[in-house]
């Protein structure tokens, strides 16, 4: 009789063990699927801003050799400001701010007109340009703070709406825009659409080079130079230049951290331009830091 029942269970057991073998067999575990990148971001109507492309971490050990250092010669790129300036009436001073342009400003929504950055100027047509500078909340309207307050987010939501080039890091809200002088006529360029329409298709590197620098927050740096005292964080430092591309233009363009506490790093972004004016600039990569900036807060 013991040994019957021995036996009884011996056989329930190699059952059992057959049955989880069986199951394990008819449903093995999931497949683990890669999940895909994201798409690349590509820049069209919608306006660029610095915001929007967050600066990496800044990596707690850099490389333990000063980097290698290319140079590439500055463009030779001019804009020509005179037949705005006899149109307007506006002046240059002192300051890349131009003078005595009340009236346009107000005719285009500007808080203050800026001299073109001269790389700007291979663009085609070449139409005379400006930067239009909106600020805001700098308007002061002292019998009255809050319809001043009120007017401010207005415009904002204005500016919003209509788009933008670049919008301001810090405490108060700064948007870009540009007006041109066309057929003598001035005319707002208000977003990125619009700047593509004006000017695309891009033909040229010197052209696709000044291109990049209005439709994005991005610098040029020529003529640069190894700072021992600098904290690098790439094998190579190279001036901004462009490659042609089957399909358009890589450029490579510098950007800084302008607000907020801590390091202010500057880092590259290497931007994609297609001929038909469309730009992607997917990532940034940190170049490099200044020590004596560690500490210091901008609002």
């Amino acid at each position: 009789m013991k040994h019957l029942i021995i036996g009884l269970i011996l056989s329930l057991l190699t059952g059992c063990a057959a049955n989880d073998s069986a199951r394990l067999e008819t449903n093995p575990p999931p497949k683990t699927v890669a999940t895909p990148p994201p798409p690349e971001t590509v820049t069209t109507n919608t306006p660029t801003e610095t915001a929007a492309l967050s600066t990496p971490s800044e990596p707690k050990t850099p490389p333990p050799r000063l980097p290698k250092l290319i140079n590439h010669p500055r463009p030779n790129i001019q804009v020509e400001l005179t037949p705005f300036l006899e149109a307007s009436g506006c002046k240059t001073g002192k300051t890349p701010e131009l003078e005595g342009c009340e009236n346009l400003r107000a005719q285009m929504g500007c808080d203050k007109l800026i001299q073109p950055d001269a790389l700007w100027g291979a663009v085609t047509p070449a139409y005379p340009m400006v930067l239009c500078l909106i600020l805001p909340d700098s308007r002061r309207y002292p019998n009255s703070p809050d319809f001043a307050s009120k007017l401010s987010e207005e415009i904002i939501k204005q500016i919003e709406k209509e788009g933008y080039f670049s919008r301001g890091q810090g405490r108060k809200r700064r948007y870009t825009r540009y007006v041109i002088l066309q057929d003598g006529q001035f005319q707002l360029i208000k977003n990125i659409d619009e700047l593509q329409k004006m000017f695309a298709p891009i033909e040229s590197p010197q052209e696709a080079l000044s291109y990049v620098l209005m439709a994005t927050p991005f610098s040029a740096h020529t003529g640069q130079k190894i700072n021992p005292a600098y904290r690098y964080y790439t094998d190579v430092i190279e001036d901004t230049h462009v490659v042609a591309t089957k399909d358009g233009f890589e450029i490579l363009l510098y950007t800084y951290r302008n607000f907020g506490c801590g390091s202010h790093p500057t880092s590259t972004i290497r931007v994609t331009l297609r001929l038909n004016g469309m730009i992607s600039y997917p990532s940034q990569r940190i170049a490099y830091a200044n020590p004596a900036e560690d500490n210091l807060c901008v609002d």
